[in-house]
């Protein structure tokens, strides 16, 4: 028995009369690496049954479909040609990816069916959205008391330093100086293009159409102390008390602000140390036009504050502030978060295997399915190519929550790389065993392959559960969880992987040296 009888297709466990171990013998001494022999793709016959007696595991194997498969992609003309298939089929998917209109609305994250989605709706219409979520924006003085200097020539008739020495109050930002500073700032504000407010301050109050004045306070001090007040004074003094924050100190008997027991009452000297306005936008905070007016307003913010002329600073708190922090937070380190994640597994990857390619190969597959899965989802919900099925969990939203392409990017490399793990070290395990680059690969897809496939379409089941909710921001979470389950499992590890092998052939382990190729398919 030779080499050359293999050559012409004959195989040695059929030949009654060739001992096989009499055949490796020859195949070891005609060919030294088997690795390196042309037989391995086209000369062997891989598809003739082989016999349990002789192969052990190997029998039945080359009836598998995984075997049929594998064998075809392991031809690198033919695996080349999948590849090229695939990566035309995924690519205007994938490109999509980067167009991802990421969106911290509220209603992406609440259950459609609750009450709180009607309420907010019911609220929404009748007030705007901007009522169920106002912002605070907080004015506090840089000095001791912004108003100590003003002596009423600001339009006041009654100055600071008079009003603090009688019964009536006291100042801290209580004065027409201090208000004028806080009404420009207003005015600023509210020449946002991208939204209008409603502002309920120390200045502003519904239902009118000017800013209040420092005498309009004074006046309606002395009103309430004469008994005269009007509902206009008692307003506006209600608005000063929610408005101002008091902090007055005592007599000395233990007394303050709202009053004590025994000694001088001191309850009407409120001292204004700090004022804070609601804002009510016209729309919806969480929007697009509503994230533009919290851009613009905190720039106009940090103008006011970095000019040494200002006396105060200005915090602006609430409505979409924190949701709209955090996303930025978030997204802007998520490339970073990204490249060190792609670093970590290489780097793990190539300690394992002691190769380069091996972790070359991990990281390229890694990246198309995130690739495409993120893709798919801008497809879907900001585009609408699922529209047809009817199906509200994959109807189109317009938007992106911002919350599951973050989250489910670690679990998607979790599992992918977990995987592509199962499947390389067993692939490896075969080679070190003396197989060749081809057998090994043939024996570790078909060893591993249902294996994958079973754990991949378990995985789809329990996570398409979540397509069953009624928050948008848990099907987008199913979407990407099913979707890269399913690309991994079907198109990756099934038909990438071993076409990337039979491409990368013997140098699939390099740099390392592995053990010469004495083993193969049946013998």
């Amino acid at each position: 028995m030779s080499a050359s009888l293999i050559a012409n297709g004959a195989h040695p466990s059929h030949d009654p009369l060739v001992d096989p171990l009499d055949t490796m013998a020859t195949i070891k001494s005609n060919t030294p690496d088997l690795a390196d022999s042309k037989l391995l793709h086209d000369g062997i016959d891989y598809y003739s049954p082989l016999d349990e007696s002789d192969v052990g595991e190997d029998a039945g194997m080359r009836n598998s479909c995984w075997y049929k498969m594998t064998w075809q992609l392991l031809s690198p003309m033919k695996g080349l040609a999948v590849l090229i298939v695939v990566l035309a089929l995924c690519t205007p998917i994938c490109i999509q990816c980067f167009g991802q209109d990421i969106s911290i609305s509220f209603e992406l994250t609440v259950p459609y069916d609750a009450d709180t989605y009607d309420t907010f709706n019911k609220v929404e219409d009748d007030f705007g959205a901007g009522a169920v979520f106002p912002y605070k924006l907080l004015f506090v003085p840089t000095t001791g008391n912004i108003c100590a200097d003003d002596a009423g020539d600001s339009g006041a008739t009654v100055s600071c330093e008079s009003l603090a020495a009688s019964d009536v109050g006291s100042c801290g930002m209580f004065c027409q100086s201090s208000f004028d500073q806080i009404n420009t700032v207003l005015d600023d504000l509210s020449n946002i293009e991208a939204a209008g407010y409603t502002a309920t301050g120390i200045t502003t109050m519904a239902g009118t159409d000017r800013y209040i004045t420092f005498d309009d306070y004074v006046s309606a001090a002395e009103h309430s102390i004469a008994g005269t007040a009007t509902s206009f004074d008692s307003s506006i003094e209600l608005l000063y008390k929610s408005s101002c924050q008091t902090n007055i100190e005592g007599t000395g008997d233990g007394t303050g602000a709202g009053g004590g027991t025994g000694g001088t009452d001191t309850t009407d000297k409120v001292v204004c140390q700090s004022a804070v306005y609601q804002l009510d936008l016209d729309v919806d905070p969480f929007d697009e036009d509503g994230v533009k007016w919290l851009k613009k307003s905190r720039d106009i913010m940090d103008k006011y504050n970095k000019d040494d002329a200002t006396q105060f600073k200005m915090y602006l708190a609430n409505g979409a502030g924190v949701t709209y922090d955090a996303e930025e937070a978030v997204y802007g380190a998520f490339p970073a978060i990204i490249g060190c994640t792609m670093a970590v597994v290489f780097c793990l990857m190539a300690f394992a295997f002691g190769s380069i390619v091996a972790p070359l190969r991990s990281v390229a597959t890694l990246c198309l399915t995130l690739s495409f899965v993120f893709g798919l989802l801008v497809l879907v919900y900001q585009d609408g190519v699922f529209e047809f099925m009817g199906s509200r969990a994959l109807s189109k939203v317009g938007t992106i929550c911002w919350f599951p392409p973050v989250m489910c990017f670690s679990i998607i490399v979790g599992l992918g790389l977990d995987y592509d793990v199962f499947l390389i070290s067993r692939v490896y395990e075969y080679r070190l065993e003396g197989y060749t680059d081809h057998a090994a690969a043939l024996k570790g897809v078909y060893m591993t392959g249902y294996i994958i496939t079973a754990a991949g379409v378990i995985m789809a089941i329990a996570f398409g559960g979540l397509m069953a909710s009624t928050e948008t921001i848990l099907n987008q979470v199913s979407f990407l969880l099913v979707f890269s389950v399913l690309m991994d499992t079907f198109i990756v590890r099934t038909l990438c992987v071993p076409a990337l092998l039979g491409l990368t052939d013997k140098h699939s382990w390099f740099p390392k040296t592995m053990p010469p190729a004495t083993r193969s398919i049946g013998f």
